[in-house]
């Protein structure tokens, strides 16, 4: 059996974004493309939580996107970001850590 992806909705969101804006156009209703993605996919959003906008708290503005914002938020806060990416995120393995 397929394993279960966790992903952040924010690519949801910003996906309904540029629908609205026209720069994206579906052949069937948003809700059906995105439930019937996310099911064949086996993807299982995250939420937001507190714990993820705390990190947002701290966050270098490298990064000025909010939707990249809150995605490096989820992976950092979730502890899935590859200690790479977190001391790139920061700026080096030995500065100030994200809270957690």
């Amino acid at each position: 059996m397929p394993i279960t992806t966790s992903k952040s909705v924010r690519p949801a969101q910003e996906i309904a974004i540029k629908i609205s804006l026209g720069k994206y156009t579906l052949t069937e209703p948003y809700e059906v493309f995105m439930e019937r993605g996310i099911a064949a996919n086996r993807f299982r959003l995250l939420s937001l939580e507190i714990k993820h906008t705390t990190v947002l708290t701290s966050l270098p503005f490298h990064h000025r996107d909010p939707f990249d914002r809150l995605l490096v938020a989820q992976a950092i806060a979730r502890a899935s970001a590859p200690a790479g990416f977190i001391a790139m995120t920061y700026g080096t393995l030995t500065g100030p850590c994200p809270p957690t």
